[in-house]
């Protein structure tokens, strides 16, 4: 089994700096749209409204 270097054991030794990089895509960004729009339609308070989306960011 070849080595692949792109995948870095967490947590990591590695001593040069590292980084996760994340692309969206038209998909993702357009459900995360309309997650937003509905959660913003509830009748939600503001610590409720924060509370739900904090645990969506989560689960994500």
């Amino acid at each position: 089994m070849s080595e692949n270097k792109s995948i870095i054991p967490y947590p990591s030794d590695a001593e040069e700096e590292s980084y996760i990089q994340i692309e969206r895509t038209e998909e993702f960004l357009e459900a995360a749209k309309k997650l937003s729009e509905y959660i913003s339609s509830l009748p939600l308070s503001h610590a409720q409204n924060d509370t739900l989306v904090h645990l969506t960011v989560e689960q994500v």
